[in-house]
């Protein structure tokens, strides 16, 4: 995270970072370790931690389920642009696995996320205008708090159920 972090606030990009998160889709919800919605590059990126270069299978995964996760959000949406990028990653704790979009263990995080950033190809058309930043305020509600499967996350249904039977 602090990586992520440190990488961010030097490009200076309006961006949202979530770690954790549970997310939920249908009846059911998987963790994700690292989500980023890059309002300044036009993107949303899962980036999953692996240990070992042997969990990579497991990991790609669970990058695929992400995509279809998004992509069910962004269809929910209501005149969401077709100009988001998605951008899976796998973050390798060893450094025995090269791949383009895999960052090993020992690599700097913020020379390969420059790297991998550069190849998500965008059309001259992405502006990060008010309608994108709409967008991107939607996708980031939507994800904290319609997709929130962590029970126990302050703002959910249920915490919020609860509170209201409290208060009775």
């Amino acid at each position: 995270y602090n990586a992520l972090k440190k990488y961010f606030e030097e490009t200076k990009d309006a961006c949202f970072i979530i770690h954790g998160h549970s997310f939920l889709h249908q009846d059911n919800f998987k963790e994700k370790d690292f989500i980023i919605l890059n309002l300044s590059k036009g993107y949303i990126m899962n980036i999953e931690a692996k240990t070992s270069h042997q969990q990579f299978n497991s990991a790609k995964g669970q990058v695929e389920d992400f995509r279809e996760r998004i992509c069910a959000v962004f269809n929910a949406i209501e005149g969401m642009s077709s100009l988001w990028k998605f951008v899976g990653v796998c973050f390798i704790g060893d450094d025995t696995f090269g791949k383009d979009f895999v960052i090993n263990g020992t690599e700097d995080i913020s020379t390969k996320l420059n790297k991998i950033e550069h190849q998500v190809n965008h059309s001259q058309q992405w502006i990060s205008n008010e309608d994108r930043i709409k967008e991107f305020a939607n996708v980031a509600k939507f994800l904290l708090f319609e997709a929130q499967g962590q029970h126990k996350a302050p703002l959910t249904h249920q915490k919020l159920t609860e509170k209201v039977e409290e208060d009775l």
